[in-house]
Parts: C-alpha cells; sequence; structure tokens
C-alpha cells in the first residue's frame, strides 16, 4: 500500500468552507527574475507561529514524488471543563458522570498530526492536497494512551462521584436498569475504543485543498502601489469525517475559529521575512470591499461557509484565478 491516499473535497461532510488570507508588503532587493515563492513547500515549516501550529518536512514518505508536510495543531483543548458530563444510552435512558476538579483543567495534548502533499508547484508557491497517511508514528501511540486514560477516566469518576441517572442511581447501581455498571461499560469497549483513536489520528480531519502564493500584487488584480507584493493562502475544504466536525464544532468554537488564527499567524510571519509588511485595503482589490471582513490588523479575510458545493461554487470561483489546482 501508498504510503498516503488523498482526502478529496467531494468525499468530505459538513458545510464547504473557503478562506483567504492575504497581506502586502513591500520586498527587499530581488534579484532578476526572483520569486519568493519558488520552493515554498519546503519553506513553509519556518512561516508557522509555534503558538497555533507547527509543521516539519518528511522526505521519507512522499506523494506524488515530492516530500510532504506534517503539522501539528495547537490548540488547547479542554474537553473536561464542565461540571457534568452527559452521555446518551439506548431507549432515551441518560447517564450523567459528575467530574472530578482536577480533570476539568487537564489539557489535551497535540498529539493529532495532519500530512499534506504538493498538487501544483510553480514560482508563485504551492497547492496542497489534505492526505490520509497510512503508516505509524509514535503519536498514534499517544492518541490511544489518551483514549486509554479517557475511558479509566469515566470509569473513576462513577467510583468517585457516582452516577446520577434518570433515576437518581447510587454509586453501585446499574446503568438506566439494565443491570451493567457503567465501568463495566467502558471496559468493554475500551479495546474498540482505543484502536479508533489510533485509526482516526490517521487522517487528515480536513477534506480537500490549500494554496500558498507569493507574486506582485497585479497577480491578484490588487492595485497596491508600486513595488508591492502579495502573500495569500486560500483553501476550499470540508470535514473529511462527521467526528472532526463534531469535536471543532463542540471544542474550539467552529471552524472559522480553528483555522483563522493559524492562517492569519502565518501571514504576520512571511511578510516580514521577504520585505516590509504595507497596509493593505480592501477597495484595492478587484472583489471589493463588500467581499472581504473586516480587516485584522495587516491581514484581509475572507472565511465563509456554504451548506454544499453548488451553493459554493461562486465563493470557488472567485479564487480559483489565483489559486491554480485548488478546486477540482
Amino acid at each position: 500500500m501508498n504510503d498516503f491516499t488523498d482526502q478529496p473535497i467531494r468525499a468530505g461532510c459538513g458545510p464547504v468552507h473557503v478562506n483567504r488570507f492575504r497581506i502586502a508588503f513591500r520586498p527587499h532587493a530581488l534579484g532578476p527574475g526572483a520569486s519568493p515563492g519558488a520552493g515554498l513547500l519546503k519553506a513553509l515549516p519556518n512561516y508557522l507561529n509555534p503558538a497555533s501550529a507547527t509543521t516539519e518536512l518528511d522526505e521519507r514518505h512522499q506523494w506524488k514524488g515530492q516530500p510532504t508536510l506534517c503539522f501539528h495543531g495547537r490548540a488547547k483543548i479542554r474537553v473536561l471543563d464542565r461540571p457534568f458530563i452527559k452521555l446518551s444510552l439506548p431507549f432515551g435512558k441518560t447517564v450523567t458522570f459528575a467530574v472530578p476538579p482536577m480533570l476539568r483543567h487537564l489539557e489535551l495534548p497535540p498529539v493529532h498530526v495532519d500530512y499534506v502533499g504538493a498538487e501544483q508547484e510553480d514560482a508563485t508557491g504551492v497547492t496542497v492536497q489534505t492526505l490520509t497517511r497510512h503508516f505509524p508514528k509514535w503519536l498514534d501511540a499517544a492518541a490511544a494512551l489518551l483514549m486509554e486514560i479517557g475511558i479509566k477516566a469515566l470509569s473513576e469518576a462513577e467510583l468517585a462521584a457516582g452516577i446520577v441517572g434518570d433515576a437518581m442511581m447510587p454509586i453501585h447501581g446499574s446503568v438506566a436498569g439494565f443491570g451493567v455498571a457503567a465501568s463495566e461499560i467502558t471496559e468493554l469497549l475500551a479495546p474498540a475504543l482505543i484502536a479508533y483513536g489510533t485509526w482516526i489520528n490517521w487522517h487528515h480531519f480536513l477534506a480537500g485543498r490549500r494554496s500558498f502564493r507569493i507574486a506582485p500584487a497585479k497577480y491578484f488584480n490588487h492595485t497596491a502601489g508600486q513595488g508591492i507584493w502579495i502573500f495569500e493562502t486560500a483553501a476550499v475544504e470540508r470535514y473529511d469525517r462527521p467526528e472532526f466536525q463534531m469535536a471543532t464544532d463542540y471544542l474550539l468554537g467552529g471552524d472559522k475559529a480553528a483555522l483563522g488564527p493559524i492562517w492569519k499567524d502565518m501571514c504576520r510571519k512571511i511578510a516580514p521575512a521577504f520585505g516590509t509588511v504595507m497596509p493593505i485595503n480592501p477597495s484595492q482589490t478587484s472583489e471589493g470591499p463588500g467581499y472581504w471582513q473586516q480587516p485584522d490588523g495587516n491581514v484581509m479575510v475572507r472565511q465563509h461557509d456554504s451548506d454544499d458545493l453548488a451553493k459554493a461554487s461562486a465563493d470557488i470561483r472567485s479564487v480559483l484565478p489565483f489559486h491554480p489546482s485548488l478546486f477540482v
């Protein structure tokens, strides 16, 4: 089996997210024919903010003959930061676990990894495809361990705090009259849940593509002053699996809140690396100020969700002239 398979957007689920993040700069002296976008795939690890995400080039595991990029998200997630956890059982029954205070402040470590591979690369930059990997990494063991810890925490929460179910059951009672303690259920499910935690870690949480481009302003039909260049990263993507959609919406406040800081931070790192950051104005773009959201400092932003690909078609068409191979 190959090291990777692609995660096409048409096989994804949930809303279609079209987003663009743009920043302007006046470049340092460039030699004849020089282009900062050339070789951008291998340079990308230098331009992420470690506070939001990191990535490294993987020369060993390749996609279409090119090295891949392995991303690590840095979201600070407290899954158990609530007084109770309510679980739904068959036949309309529920059980509620009291969460011990020490568990409420436990942050998930960044054990999930996302791989992307180059689909198209030229002098202006690179377009990457999200991938599912088919080889193990040590972080898979960490993900399985994290799942195991969570399972044990639920069992221990039952023993430590008791279960409050539909019938206000005592600690030694059965779950919703089924004659099985909650701790027994978690023990029975543990092997399957741990295997699932490993398997899900092989998937990128998004299906689709992202593009990174650096070019003179006129490439983007941006009427900035003479000698101004633009860096823009854009994506057409959706969730790869329903579990990722649930986790992002429930734990991170949705796709815009989860993704926006990562790519705004990249804009703020990459532009100063090539020149002097310049003010940016949506009225100078061919799309006009009605298309863009309120600029975040010197970063211009467009993040828009559509219910399906048909409803996203106009948004997709607006970005394709500047980002070849972004959508197929």
